[in-house]
C-alpha cells in the first residue's frame, strides 16, 4: 500500500496485517474482519534516505587526533635532532635541562663514554634537587662558538637566581660530534 501525501501529512495509516491474528486487513479497515480486533491505525514510515557517509578525514574526531600527533611529532622531532644538531643546541639544551631540573637530559648531552651509571645518575640527581632545587635560569647568551671539523668549543654567559640571589657567569663547554651529534666532552660531575 502506498503512502498518499495527504495520508502521510495525517500521520496516520492503517496496518496491512492484523497485529493480533496476522490476518491481511482491508484498505482503511476499523476491525479485523477475522477476529474482530480493533485495528489501530499507525504512523507510517517515512521514506528512507540513504544518509552519504562522512568521510574519515572530514569528522571532527579524525581532525583532533590529526592535529595532535602532527604537533607531538614536531615536538619529538625538535627535541631529539635539533638538541643536539649543533653545539650551540646542545649548550643551550644543557642550560634549559638545568632550569627544568632534568637530570636525565643533563646526563644524555655528555658524550658516551663520559655519561653516568645508574648510581651515578641517582646521587647527582640527588644533588642537583638538593643543593640547585631552586635555581632559576633567567637569561642565557651564547658568546662564541670555535668550530674545528668534529671538535666545538662554546663560550656562554648565564644569568641565574639561586635562593634570592641572581649570579651572571661565563662558561665554555668543548664538545664533540659524534654520529652526526654534538656531545659535551668532559665527565659528567657536580
Amino acid at each position: 500500500m502506498a503512502v498518499t501525501n495527504t495520508t502521510y501529512l495525517e500521520g496516520l495509516i492503517s496496518p496491512v496485517f492484523c497485529t493480533s491474528c496476522g490476518t491481511k486487513l482491508e484498505e482503511n479497515a476499523q476491525h479485523c474482519s477475522s477476529c474482530g480486533a480493533v485495528v489501530t491505525p499507525s504512523a507510517p514510515v517515512p521514506p528512507s534516505h540513504p544518509q552519504a557517509a562522512t568521510p574519515i578525514y572530514k569528522k571532527p574526531a579524525f581532525m583532533a587526533a590529526a592535529v595532535l600527533i602532527l604537533i607531538v611529532g614536531f615536538l619529538l622531532l625538535r627535541e631529539s635532532s635539533g638538541s643536539m644538531s649543533s653545539p650551540e643546541a646542545t649548550v643551550e639544551a644543557f642550560v634549559h635541562a638545568v632550569d627544568n631540573k632534568d637530570i636525565k637530559t643533563l646526563a644524555s648531552l655528555y658524550s658516551p663514554e663520559n655519561q653516568p651509571d645508574t648510581d651515578e645518575l641517582e646521587e647527582a640527581e640527588e644533588f642537583f634537587l638538593g643543593m640547585l632545587g631552586n635555581i632559576k635560569v633567567n637569561d642565557f647568551e651564547i658568546l662564541d662558538v670555535t668550530v674545528d671539523e668534529d671538535t666545538a668549543h662554546v663560550e656562554y654567559r648565564v644569568e641565574v637566581s639561586l635562593d634570592g640571589e641572581t649570579n651572571t657567569d661565563t662558561d665554555d663547554f668543548d664538545l664533540i660530534k659524534i654520529d652526526g651529534k654534538w656531545y659535551i666532552d668532559d665527565s659528567f660531575a657536580f
